[in-house]
């Protein structure tokens, strides 16, 4: 299939700004050259300077991407961290709909209500036992972990 199925993203939009200001630039140089400096003919001249506004083009596109890669490893982002990590949009996605799941929970019913909910062991009700399941799930998808077992309470509470 030549189009991916997931969505894509311009992950630098200084460099992207760049492009396109240049590809717009390019379309009106060469309506003036070929209609009005010189019509119907390109000369030696038109076309060095051409050349140049290409390296001009590659030269300011390298300079912001640099720029933008030097300020995230200043701040301390790592580049392209999620993608090292194998994880993918649709993981961080799952992460944020179980975040989300576990908020709307913790709004309605209170955090207090939803940590004694998953670390209670007196919990005997059918419906009750569901919601602790379903509180559970959302909370190893949350801390991207397999088991609940050995996550402190303050854990639990970042996560909500």
């Amino acid at each position: 299939m030549a189009v991916d199925e997931k969505p894509k993203k311009i992950e630098d939009v200084n460099v992207f700004a760049i492009t396109s200001m240049f590809s717009i630039l390019a379309y009106l140089w060469m309506f003036f050259v070929l209609t009005i400096w010189t019509p119907e003919e390109v000369t030696f001249i038109e076309a060095i300077i051409t050349l140049g506004l290409t390296g001009a083009l590659v030269g300011l596109a390298y300079i912001a991407d640099t720029c933008r890669q030097r300020s995230r490893k200043q701040s301390g982002i790592a580049p392209d961290s999620d993608e090292e990590e194998g994880e993918t949009e649709d993981d961080i996605l799952v992460q944020k709909m179980a975040k989300s799941a576990l908020r709307r929970v913790a709004i309605n019913k209170g955090e207090s209500f939803v940590l004694e909910c998953v670390t209670s062991a007196k919990i005997t009700e059918p419906e009750m036992l569901e919601l602790r399941e379903e509180l559970t799930e959302n909370f190893k998808k949350t801390l991207k972990v397999d088991s609940l077992e050995g996550v402190d309470m303050g854990m639990l509470l970042t996560a909500l």
